[in-house]
């Protein structure tokens, strides 16, 4: 019996340390949640944004604002369409990702386009500026018939072939009413992706 009272107590005692230390990490972790928060705001009467050493360590820690979840949405999207017969230009791009062929967004091999994308557009030396012709642009740079030929180095190549990039801009506020679509072509390249 004896024994078993002294089992119970070490048990007791294991069980409130660990209610304690399990406390103790919860404050912690609330602690530097709240205090990186409270740093990222504007200036205020309690901290000003002046660059000080305890504000600068807290947002190189524990960046708390919105670049560091999302894209800005006035970011150049480039774009890839197939050329087909040396004429005949479709939509390449896999998105949306609620699209029947993508399983309604179950599937996920498409948002590996996206990366493929970028690789092959920061291998292009020389784009075509659209801002001129920005209604014909895409059939404008297959007409031209000058094709950079770019390694596609993606384990799920989804672009292979004759393709035309094309980087987008979204239509400025001010000029929507000017505008059908919701972005404009910038600039445009024809690539031969060479994959594999």
């Amino acid at each position: 019996m004896g024994d078993r009272g002294t089992g119970e107590k070490v048990g007791e005692r294991a069980g409130e340390k660990a209610t304690v230390a399990g406390l103790a990490t919860l404050v912690l972790v609330s602690s530097l949640l709240l205090g990186s928060i409270f740093f990222s705001f504007p200036s205020n009467v309690l901290s000003v944004r002046d660059g000080g050493a305890v504000r600068t360590f807290s947002v190189e820690l524990l960046p708390q604002n919105w670049p560091f979840f999302t894209k800005p949405p006035n970011d150049a999207e480039v774009i890839p369409y197939s050329v087909r017969g040396g004429e005949a230009v479709e939509f390449a791009s896999q998105f949306p990702n609620g699209r029947s062929d993508n399983i309604f967004g179950l599937s996920r091999e498409q948002r590996a386009q996206g990366p493929e994308m970028a690789n092959m557009a920061n291998q292009v030396e020389e784009w075509v500026d659209c801002s001129e012709n920005r209604d014909r642009c895409i059939e404008t740079v297959v007409e031209q018939g000058a094709v950079q030929t770019i390694h596609n180095s993606s384990p799920v190549a989804t672009l292979c072939g004759p393709v035309v990039l094309v980087q987008t801009e979204p239509v400025p506020w001010s000029y929507r009413e000017n505008y059908d679509g919701w972005r404009l072509d910038k600039e445009a390249v024809m690539i031969e992706a060479e994959c594999g």
